[in-house]
């Protein structure tokens, strides 16, 4: 599994085009790993030092093995645990890079301590990855001691393996997060009430939530019907999937002592998520972005907007570096009231569209290529001291927050960015108002 975290990491930082990606996962299970690549993730050897052991192959009849311990760069045992890894390792994609000529081995050194610095992962968990067992994965990112939140994470580890085994081996997922209420453009769910009164046991719901071209995607894959619309014939797909992993979910329950009694699916366009514990698992898939949604008690509730949203009026150009993020914020925007008028994969693309498109407000990551999202902010405000810029960072640092609201950001969100949040700091920002960041 990490080649499919470390794949979405690759193509989210624009090292390579979805159809190179696409092209190199599908040539995984082919690929021999070899010793140079499994010494560089391991921090055993350096990339210049492979560059130089592979040149003095070229020259010599000598396995890189060898060569690199007469070399004494690797010792004899290390190559050993080195060499029984290589039929069971998880960094083809990262061999295939090399391969391919898109990354030196050098290039390739770079990018695994990136993305060891930016996954946010603990060492642990890469290891997890890189056992490719899905079990391991969902135990690591998952692990908790309350009995029913082990229920709900045995629920998310049933869940993505069904999306692995039915819909898409590239999958990618985040932690647990508990909210007190969850937004949802749309979202198929099922209830569970339990199977007698007194059993102890609250009524749930548990779903899957996402936009509605990210749905529609869903439905084809899972039925294989590529001439799906966006009607009730895609949604009853969604629900076709959710019966199944909810059927085999009780199933588990019931092996357990537990007895739920299932409701009939349904399906509910923008809608506010509530209840006693509301408990949210994004994923993302190459086509789209998810969220597993459970909620004990649920109430669900019709998304009303103030009035005043309808009168929101303002053109915005999102700058982010990841095609997915632009998208989110792009809907969430659009969604309020909002005109989105341009969109910046960069830095030096922001200001371009900046002075072109002449927005009332700037969303802007801070880490972007070409040029800094705290450059790009400096340039933007030395053209018109006036302009309004939120900054949309998942950087926690204090540091650099701090550094771009002295920069002149009005003010600041948290990535993974929340609805309501991104829309108040939004109008405050267009209001002059002052305007307090909350961390989800």
């Amino acid at each position: 599994m990490f080649d499919l975290f470390f794949g979405r990491y690759l193509l989210e930082k624009k090292y390579v085009t979805l159809p190179q990606l696409r092209s190199m996962l599908e040539r995984l299970k082919s690929v021999r790993v070899r010793v140079g690549v499994l010494a560089i993730h391991a921090g055993l050897m350096s990339g210049e030092q492979v560059e130089r052991i592979v040149k003095m192959q070229r020259n010599l009849d000598v396995p890189f093995g060898t060569l690199a311990v007469q070399e004494g760069l690797l010792e004899e045992s290390r190559l050993n645990h080195l060499l029984k890894e290589q039929n069971e390792s998880c960094l083809s994609l990262g061999q295939l890079m090399v391969d391919d000529g898109l990354a030196t081995y050098e290039q390739l050194e770079k990018l695994f301590r990136e993305y060891s610095r930016d996954s946010g992962l603990l060492p642990s968990e890469i290891e997890a990855l890189n056992r490719n067992n899905v079990n391991d994965v969902l135990e690591s990112f998952f692990r908790t001691a309350d009995d029913d939140l082990d229920m709900y994470r045995m629920y998310v580890q049933l869940f993505l393996k069904n999306v692995i085994r039915f819909i898409s081996r590239d999958v990618r997922f985040d932690r647990m997060r508990t909210r007190q209420a969850l937004l949802c453009q749309n979202l198929v769910f099922q209830k569970f009430e339990p199977a007698s009164a007194g059993a102890g046991k609250k009524e749930v719901i548990c779903g899957v939530a996402g936009s509605t071209s990210d749905l529609l995607e869903f439905a084809r894959l899972f039925t294989s019907v590529s001439s799906l619309g966006l009607d009730e014939l895609a949604r009853d797909a969604v629900c076709e999937f959710l019966n199944l992993q909810n059927g085999l979910y009780l199933s588990q329950l019931s092996e357990r002592g537990v007895e739920m009694r299932p409701r009939p699916s349904e399906y509910r366009r923008d809608v506010t998520v509530k209840g006693t514990s509301v408990l949210q698992v994004p994923f993302s898939l190459p086509f789209g972005e998810y969220d597993i949604v459970i909620a004990t008690d649920p109430q669900i509730e019709d998304f009303r907007p103030e009035p005043a949203m309808f009168a929101r009026s303002g053109r915005v150009v999102v700058a982010d570096d990841s095609a997915v993020s632009r998208l989110i914020l792009k809907d969430m925007l659009m969604r309020a009231g909002y005109e989105v008028v341009g969109e910046a994969a960069d830095g030096r693309e922001a200001v371009e569209k900046y002075m072109k498109l002449q927005p009332d407000l700037v969303t802007m990551d801070l880490t972007m290529p070409e040029m800094s999202g705290i450059e790009a902010l400096k340039e933007i405000l030395r053209s018109n001291p006036d302009a309004r810029v939120v900054v949309v960072t998942v950087l926690a640092q204090n540091s650099s927050i701090l550094e771009a609201l002295r920069s002149g950001a009005v003010n600041y969100v948290l990535k993974p960015v929340d609805e309501n949040t991104v829309i108040s700091a939004v109008d405050a920002a267009l209001r002059n108002a002052e305007w307090t960041p909350s961390v989800s």
